[in-house]
């Protein structure tokens, strides 16, 4: 592991944008914070009911497509669509190999590497309800969609919003996830007309301090960003270590911290583009326990992001 200095970490988010940006993005949807957010949020709930851990989800990349593209992608990943009348925003969710085996051996109480050899059929049915429980966990917060519905609103891919026509858009939006044997992707498909149009209404409701009905949602929404939780990590030392050394750490080993300083703690915080490092600290007790108490003003670019919710 590697510490990036605050000044890189900056060029970093800035980068960041600027790939978003890059990717025909219009910048009023990457402002959306709080679905963002929220999506990180119910990706790391769904892992731990579903993998029963905690799989450190962060964002990967987002990009905009065309319907011939989108519909190239769900062709090649485990899939399910969901029709226009139910879910006229999140049109699709794709589990890769990765994710697809991990969900699949849950389901069975099988080690993942007992489904190796797996069809593709077979995944596809066993991850099949995962990525259901997956989208009735997102669509009660967003505007114009909801779970309560007699059976799950799959569908061929003619029914989604806009039918994954040529000239239609849609945003993918890839989320990473730690498995216990390797990492899993996520990927989200949205309309962009959809989005384009929320971003549309929170904007109006900033401005006029009210809203129409289609900006309840996004209250909702953010009502449930805030009131979730993120991890805090106090590092003491950080070291790199080749893979092979890794592979042959075994109890009892000493690992020698050549840079330990308990004036100087680093604070680091689960984000949606991963884990960040956002203020320093130095080690004590207070209450007759462990404590850290904050030198540094923490990371400007992470209290604006917050304060956006």
């Amino acid at each position: 592991m590697f510490t990036i200095s605050r000044g890189l970490l900056a060029v970093s988010n800035v980068l960041r944008k600027k790939i978003d940006l890059a990717s025909g993005l219009p910048p009023s949807v990457l402002e959306l914070h709080a679905l963002w957010h929220l999506m990180v949020d119910q990706v790391g709930q769904w892992a731990r009911e579903t993998f029963d851990y905690d799989a450190r989800p962060a964002i990967e990349s987002r990009k905009v497509m065309s319907g011939a593209d989108a519909q190239a992608l769900i062709e090649n990943g485990f899939a399910n669509c969901f029709t226009s009348a139910a879910s006229p925003g999140l049109v699709a969710i794709l589990l890769d190999n990765g994710a697809a085996t991990h969900a699949a051996a849950a389901r069975l109480r099988q080690v993942p590497a007992s489904l190796a050899d797996s069809s593709s059929l077979f995944l596809r049915l066993m991850s099949e309800q995962p990525a259901i429980s997956l989208w009735q966990d997102l669509v009660d917060n967003l505007p114009g969609h909801s779970s309560e519905v007699e059976a799950p609103p799959l569908g061929e891919p003619a029914s989604v919003t806009g039918g994954f026509e040529p000239a239609h858009r849609y945003l993918n939006t890839t989320i990473r996830v730690e498995l216990t044997e390797g990492e899993g992707r996520i990927s989200f498909l949205f309309d962009m007309e959809y989005l384009q149009a929320t971003a549309r209404v929170l904007g109006h409701a900033a401005k006029h301090g009210g809203g129409q009905v289609s900006a309840q949602g996004l209250s909702t929404l953010r009502e449930r960003v805030r009131g979730s939780t993120i991890t805090l990590d106090a590092v003491l030392d950080r070291m790199t270590m080749s893979l092979g050394d890794c592979s042959r750490l075994e109890v009892g080993q000493v690992l020698t911290l050549s840079e330990v300083n308990s004036d100087r703690l680093t604070l680091c915080a689960g984000t949606v583009n991963g884990r960040v490092d956002i203020g320093e600290g130095q080690l004590g007790v207070w209450k007759q326990r462990r404590a850290m108490k904050l030198t540094t003003e923490v990371l400007e670019s992470f209290t604006r992001d917050l304060g956006s919710l």
